[in-house]
């Protein structure tokens, strides 16, 4: 099965996020602080990260240069549509595969993901 481990500070998408891939056969865990993002990484070994652009404290940016190196996954950004051309330069920089705008529909988000994972769409 795979993994998909979800970094948003907003309980709610974090809930409807883990609703909608537990649904589709993922193994979901989410965090809502970038406070020990690294342990749950190692715990979960995910194949997907879904990672918040804006984190109170270390921000989605700075959290991607403490889990860049940390394993084998795909990272997709989320934020909203003003984030969006921060997060197509992070993407073009290598720092994650794909990105996300909040308030698309979670089938794209899905699909995006299933794309990521070789899965088809």
């Amino acid at each position: 099965m795979q993994k998909v481990f979800i970094i948003d500070d907003d309980k709610l998408i974090t809930t409807i996020y883990t609703d909608f891939f537990a649904t589709k056969g993922y193994i979901v865990s989410s965090t809502n602080s970038s406070f020990g993002v690294s342990n749950g990484i190692r715990s979960l070994e995910p194949d997907v990260i879904l990672l918040d652009m804006n984190l109170p404290g270390l921000s989605g940016k700075g959290l991607l240069n403490v889990i860049g190196c940390k394993g084998d996954f795909k990272i997709v950004l989320i934020s909203g549509d003003s984030q969006k051309t921060a997060m197509k330069t992070l993407i073009e920089d290598g720092h994650a595969h794909d990105y996300f705008v909040k308030g698309e529909s979670l089938d794209k988000l899905g699909h995006k993901v299933s794309a990521l994972l070789g899965l088809g769409v």
